[in-house]
């Protein structure tokens, strides 16, 4: 398996395939926005790239999405509702 960090030419592949995986572009719009802001490294994680991750001294790793989903990664709401977040709720979790 070979996991890379996002870089600025992957960001026109990371929408394209938020535009195929969800039902509306609001996700992919939101991808969009955080990369213009340069609010967040948005990166496709699969659990080797989370332990790599955290091998690599990060501190905190948010996702915004279903609950019930990324619950079984380990991430929770209640562990992110500290940290203030135009994301901040129920589907913000770390």
């Amino acid at each position: 398996m070979n996991i890379e960090p996002e870089a600025p030419n992957h960001h026109s592949s990371v929408r394209r395939l938020f535009v195929a995986a969800f039902p509306s572009s609001a996700e992919a719009n939101l991808v969009d926005q955080l990369h213009r802001d340069g609010d967040a490294t948005i990166s496709l994680l699969a659990t080797e790239g989370l332990k790599r991750d955290k091998a690599h001294g990060w501190e905190a790793i948010f996702v915004v999405g279903d609950p019930a989903y990324y619950q079984r990664f380990g991430f929770r709401a209640d562990e992110a509702a500290a940290f203030a977040s135009p994301y901040a709720g129920l589907y913000l979790m770390d």
